[in-house]
């Protein structure tokens, strides 16, 4: 999965919201002042997710199921991650 593969550099601004992707992910994401600020994943079915972050360097993954939470920094060139039905993923990137 790749987030925002193909948008030109003079968009600064960019978002969308609850694309469906192969996996039976919902994708989310928010690209401001020509970065991506955020992306959003909710597994609608136990998979399997393959992402190529979109930040220079390293990302934090938020992951959320249930009362369930667990943070932590990721700086591989592809995220790879077992998900469960319902569980949210958010990756942030990692300031400084």
């Amino acid at each position: 999965l790749y987030v925002f593969p193909a948008v030109p550099a003079s968009w600064q601004a960019a978002r969308f919201q609850d694309v469906r992707t192969e996996g039976a992910f919902l994708v989310s994401a928010e690209r401001r002042a020509g970065r991506t600020a955020w992306v959003r994943i909710a597994s609608t079915v136990d998979s399997h997710l393959r992402l190529a972050p979109p930040f220079a360097g390293a990302a934090r993954l938020i992951r959320e199921l249930g009362d369930t939470r667990q943070e932590t920094t990721v700086a591989a060139e592809l995220l790879e991650v077992d998900t469960h039905a319902g569980e949210m993923l958010y990756l942030l990137p990692v300031e400084g």
